[in-house]
């Protein structure tokens, strides 16, 4: 993890197989300059949310969304922790990039899912000192953040990943070559108004 001055977060996600192969595989042109936001998405973006059109989101039985817009932003809903929202779009290895701001009250419990199985934690964690599994920048249920680079609550923050889909055989075990796995990104409902804006991807070739 790269800690940026403005205090924005800046993941690396791999598959659990090898970090190493994920070191070979840099992009130069990724992330982008995060010192303004909202980062403006590169040309080859395919662009889920700009503050308008939710078409690229669906519920969880595949139906219209309701989370609200305001001021440019989705904000979710609290809903019992049932009410997230999926993209229609599934890839495989992706740049991804996603903006967010926590609420001035509650945790700001939130996070952002990858291929079903890897959640981003969001949380309020700004001033934490002992980091774990439940503050911002962990991959919850595999690993903590390596540094606490949250802001407070009611400023924008960031993750841009980059994401490289685990490999299977087919017996779906992880292997370094194999067969990748599609998946969408999913946002979280957890009973906190979290807000969401400009939501894009890069789809990469596999190597």
């Amino acid at each position: 993890m790269h800690k940026y001055a403005c205090g924005s977060l800046l993941l690396l996600i791999v598959s659990l197989l090898s970090l190493a192969a994920a070191a070979a595989d840099q992009d130069t042109a990724f992330p982008p300059d995060q010192s303004k936001l909202p980062v403006p998405p590169p040309d080859d973006a395919i662009v889920l949310f700009d503050g308008g059109d939710t078409g690229h989101f669906v519920s969880m039985k595949g139906e219209e969304i309701n989370w609200p817009i305001k001021d440019g932003a989705l904000v979710s809903t609290v809903r019992g922790h049932k009410n997230h929202i999926v993209s229609t779009l599934h890839f495989r290895d992706a740049h991804i990039h996603v903006e967010f701001m926590l609420p001035e009250t509650k945790s700001g419990n939130s996070g952002v899912y990858i291929h079903g199985n890897y959640e981003l934690q969001i949380l309020n964690s700004h001033k934490a000192k002992k980091l774990s599994q439940h503050h911002m920048g962990a991959i919850y249920g595999f690993s903590k953040p390596l540094a606490n680079a949250a802001r407070p609550p009611g400023e924008w923050q960031v993750y841009d990943i980059r994401y490289r889909a685990p490999r299977r055989d087919e017996n779906e075990k992880i292997v370094e070559k194999g067969h990748q796995p599609r998946g969408p990104i999913q946002l979280q409902d957890h009973g906190n108004p979290v807000r969401f804006r400009n939501i894009w991807l890069v789809e990469k070739k596999a190597k």
